[in-house]
């Protein structure tokens, strides 16, 4: 829906089915939560803000609080992260508070099977996300890798972003770690998730903003593996803390503590049935639910 004439098509379907009884636009991207805005339908009108749109850190959002406001003022329900619920408390979105519901992430689902390990291959730690400047960097991870001395240690990194980074740099730390790292950057959705399914252990790096959580640490989760997180503070740490099988480690920390938890924990696994009883409020279904409750609620 970025373009103008698909926008225009979206809001002619919309008002020539009347029938519906309630319409969700789902963000980020929010173009079809700006179209939705001004349908004139008389279903109930709701938007789904999984990122942030006026208070997004990534970016300057075009018309920023005041064009959120108008489209927020058009819906009867604004369902939002966890994390983003400050946003809306006080600030330019205060107004709009009183509509915001907390809905969590629907991506809990069983990982890929796992295929089988060769013969003397080592401990390889997977990545998986894209890197951003302003919020998510390769650093900190990078440069634990160089301070791990257990040579059967492997890191896999799948994303991009790296275009954003200092070449040197990173061609530094290629230098450094040989064959013990390598950087694959984009790849298909599925041959990504068959990289996630051949990794014994999965690695965040968190963000460097607080009102954003990466999804894809329910793909982790799902999978039942081990999960590093890389840093200290990330907005993420409370599910990393429910979860038996992570190790929250800080840049500073001494990288022995990860090399033990690595041989200790490196080829264990939870079953998705236990994953699902520590998050059951992701699993597709508990969403679903809460989703439905919150449109049948008397509009705000």
């Amino acid at each position: 829906l970025k373009e103008p004439l698909r926008q225009k098509a979206c809001l002619a379907f919309l008002e020539h089915h009347p029938d519906y009884e309630a319409v969700v636009a789902v963000g980020a991207p929010f173009w079809s939560a700006f179209a939705l805005a001004q349908a004139r339908i008389p279903g109930k009108k709701a938007v789904w803000m999984m990122d942030p749109y006026s208070a997004n850190r990534e970016y300057t959002a075009p018309g920023g609080a005041e064009k959120e406001l108008s489209m927020g003022n058009a819906m009867s329900r604004i369902f939002i992260t966890r994390l983003m619920e400050k946003d809306y408390q006080e600030g330019p979105l205060a107004p709009l508070q009183e509509k915001t519901q907390v809905l969590e992430f629907p991506c809990l689902v069983p990982g890929q099977p796992v295929p089988p390990k060769k013969s003397g291959q080592g401990l390889e730690l997977v990545f998986c996300g894209n890197l951003y400047p302003n919020i998510r960097t390769p650093w900190a991870l990078l440069e634990l890798m160089t301070r791990l001395e257990n040579p059967d240690i492997h890191l896999t990194m799948i994303g991009g972003g790296w275009e954003h980074f200092d070449p040197d740099r990173v061609e530094e730390y290629r230098r450094k770690l040989g064959d013990r790292l390598e950087i694959a950057r984009y790849l298909p959705y599925p041959q990504a998730q068959k990289r996630i399914a051949a990794g014994d252990v999965l690695v965040n790096i968190g963000n460097d903003v607080a009102n954003q959580l990466p999804s894809k640490i329910f793909d982790y989760f799902g999978t039942g593996k081990p999960i590093l997180a890389a840093r200290m503070d990330d907005p993420a740490n409370p599910y990393f803390s429910r979860y038996p099988l992570a190790l929250i480690q800080g840049p500073g920390e001494d990288p022995c503590r990860v090399e033990e938890w690595l041989s200790t924990l490196g080829d264990h696994r939870l079953t998705y049935e236990q994953v699902s009883q520590l998050f059951w409020e992701n699993t597709p279904s508990a969403v679903a639910n809460r989703l439905l409750e919150g449109l049948q609620e008397e509009p705000v």
